[in-house]
């Protein structure tokens, strides 16, 4: 089992897209962060710290893509098939495709976290480093992190069914939106309605 995770952590460390990724993500977050510094009237620093500067927003659409597109484009060129015909089952072969993204997309929150902490250090020092925006950015970086983890769980799911991955990703795409907008329908209701809270 150890041998399959090295091996997919070395295939997916040598895909192009992971590797154009993070620079995308520290340019993108370095962007959103001087926007909010210049424009504070549209954005302000404290969303756009709370909101780690918007990095989960790549990194949810890297994760769709990567989840949907690991396992289909492996079955479409056969090199599924090859890891089977080892001494590998296919629970094992799945489950160190699975842990292996998960590992990445922990690793992408991670830097994308440290560069927002970054940003706030560089651009933001007059927000204050106490109570309410620490406790607002945890619960919201726990908050992203549960949905990656759910909206990644279905889209593997739906990689493992169908041979093509575009079903996946529009899943994926699809639900995000939508726990966005129940979310967001929630916390109305929350504030409207007492009996809810």
């Amino acid at each position: 089992m150890f041998t399959l995770l090295r091996q997919e952590n070395r295939k997916l460390m040598h895909h192009r897209v992971i590797q154009l990724f993070i620079p995308f993500i520290m340019i993108f977050q370095f962007i959103i962060a001087i926007y909010a510094a210049h424009y504070p009237q549209i954005l302000t620093p404290y969303d756009a710290f709370v909101n780690n500067d918007y990095g989960f927003i790549p990194l949810l659409f890297l994760a769709i893509t990567i989840g949907s597109t690991y396992l289909t484009n492996e079955r479409q060129n056969g090199t599924l098939r090859a890891l089977l015909y080892r001494s590998y089952s296919r629970t094992q072969v799945l489950v160190s495709k699975w842990l292996t993204i998960l590992g990445l997309m922990i690793g992408l929150s991670g830097f994308s976290t440290l560069m927002s902490l970054g940003l706030k250090l560089s651009f933001f020092r007059r927000l204050p480093n106490y109570g309410t925006i620490w406790h607002t950015w945890g619960l919201n970086m726990l908050s992203t992190g549960l949905t990656l983890l759910f909206l990644m769980s279905v889209v593997l799911l739906l990689g493992t069914l169908f041979t093509s991955s575009t079903p996946a990703i529009l899943t994926g795409i699809i639900g995000y939106f939508i726990v966005t907008i129940f979310n967001q329908l929630c916390f109305y209701l929350y504030a409207k309605v007492s009996w809810l809270k």
